[in-house]
């Protein structure tokens, strides 16, 4: 498994767990949305929400594409209006429509992903066996301050060694 993929696998169940009450809590007319992944980590969200909130109609916006999965702006208006269930919609990161404004911050609850990539680190870090955790904490103490994303990648190198010492060593270049 790449990293890339591992990292959204987290991305996707730390949205999940820190929005659980919102989307179990949703009544009928209300409109949410979330956005900043990619078309790849979008179809991976969808299937998990769908899996575990059937109260939802959840959907990824999408002009070009067409299926079950998939909603034009002007049904997602529609749906917005007859306000039959709650609603749930997905955008990927660059997706620009004509109809924007109708499924602007005003209309559509906005899951904000700020600050999810540091739960992530930090989620990372707890996870990691204590004599391990001592190691990497001395490697980053040392090194000092480090963009979030080389962090990340990091500590899932290290995960991925299933949290070897060695791992700490080896996987220092992505700091």
């Amino acid at each position: 498994m790449s990293l890339t993929k591992k990292y959204y696998e987290y991305i996707v169940e730390l949205i999940i767990s820190k929005y659980d009450g919102e989307f179990k809590n949703a009544l009928p007319g209300h409109c949410i949305k979330i956005t900043g992944l990619g078309n790849e980590q979008v179809s991976e969200l969808l299937i998990k929400l769908r899996e575990t909130y059937t109260n939802l109609d959840t959907f990824i916006l999408s002009d070009k594409k067409v299926g079950k999965e998939y909603i034009s702006p002007t049904k997602l208006i529609e749906l917005r209006n007859t306000e039959g269930k709650p609603l749930l919609v997905v955008i990927p990161a660059n997706n620009r429509t004509a109809a924007e404004d109708s499924f602007g911050n005003a209309t559509f609850k906005d899951i904000s992903l700020f600050g999810i990539e540091d739960e992530l680190a930090s989620l990372l870090l707890q996870k990691s066996p204590t004599i391990v955790k001592v190691l990497i904490e001395d490697v980053l103490n040392y090194i000092g301050k480090i963009d979030i994303s080389s962090k990340i990648k990091y500590l899932l190198s290290i995960e991925m060694d299933d949290w070897s010492k060695k791992s700490v060593g080896d996987s220092l270049y992505f700091l």
